[in-house]
């Protein structure tokens, strides 16, 4: 019912509180997945169950900064944003031969145009910040599923709330998740 509603409709639901409800539909979907059923249960049901949602917040997220906002700071808490920065200067940092970037890179809507083929860093390979077991860590974790439509519905949620940023895309969810998603946006070469 959601996912056809006009553009205009993300304001009301903004406006009444139903993002939370809907954040809380998406963390228990994704606890039933990566939690009770250890991941083990990969098929058309567990995709049945967790695509609507991201469909749909993705969906908000694009219509509505506000709602992109919320559904981003629940995802990437505000408060771990320092650490995020500081661990992904410290990894840039460590490997002298790589490029390094600047928080103003990080955050810089035109860094979404880089190529990332030539830049990947060992140290980047997994996610800067992503506990065991929060929202982030779970949603990640569909990135890799064997489903290819929940694998593409879980990373263009993610590439939304990075603003499409691949630089950030990569911090949050590290390249080797986030190599799927660069190489549909073209941003990294993958052989065939």
């Amino acid at each position: 019912l959601l996912m056809d509603a006009p553009k205009e409709f993300s304001q009301f639901l903004y406006s009444n509180h139903c993002v939370e409800p809907l954040l809380t539909i998406l963390w228990l979907q994704l606890n039933e997945i990566t939690v009770e059923k250890e991941g083990m249960v990969q098929g058309q049901s567990s995709a049945a169950s967790i695509l609507p949602i991201l469909i749909l917040l993705n969906k908000l997220s694009q219509a509505n900064k506000l709602i992109h906002a919320k559904i981003k700071e629940a995802i990437f808490p505000p408060e771990r944003d320092g650490e995020l920065l500081a661990n992904y200067k410290r990894n840039q940092n460590s490997n002298k031969s790589e490029t390094s970037y600047t928080s103003s890179a990080f955050t810089s809507p035109s860094a979404s145009s880089t190529n990332l083929s030539n830049n990947t860093n060992p140290n980047n390979m997994n996610p800067i910040d992503a506990p065991r077991g929060t929202l982030r860590w779970k949603l990640i974790q569909l990135m890799t599923w064997t489903e290819s439509n929940v694998k593409r519905c879980a990373s263009e949620l993610l590439w939304t709330l990075c603003n499409g940023n691949s630089k950030e895309f990569v911090a949050r969810t590290g390249f080797g998740n986030a190599v799927h998603m660069l190489g549909i946006r073209g941003l990294v070469n993958i052989p065939k």
